[in-house]
């Protein structure tokens, strides 16, 4: 391979690195039961994973009315870290 054919291939590479996706685990707490997320979704923003907690939150809360009460939903890293909770049903507020 020619040096221009390999810085090519460097300068795709590094464009790639900039566009990783991070996968988030869901991971769904209550005084009755829990229910982690083993499969995870990737998200290219922390924001992103914020906005899909909310809108998976709130749906859970509306469509099983009062037998998620009490129920958060906790977003978790690729390292196990605790990033944010949203709780269920309420679609504007991380604790």
């Amino acid at each position: 391979m020619t040096p221009i054919g390999r810085f090519s291939n460097f300068r795709d590479m590094s464009k790639n690195l900039g566009d990783a996706m991070v996968r988030y685990f869901f991971h769904l707490e209550g005084p009755e039961a829990s229910i982690n997320d083993d499969e995870g979704t990737s998200f290219e923003t922390l924001e992103e994973a914020k906005e899909h907690a909310h809108i998976v939150a709130y749906e859970i809360g509306k469509n099983t009315e009062a037998r998620y009460h009490g129920y958060k939903l906790h977003v978790v890293g690729p390292d196990g870290k605790l990033l944010f909770t949203v709780p269920v049903g309420d679609p504007g507020r991380s604790m």
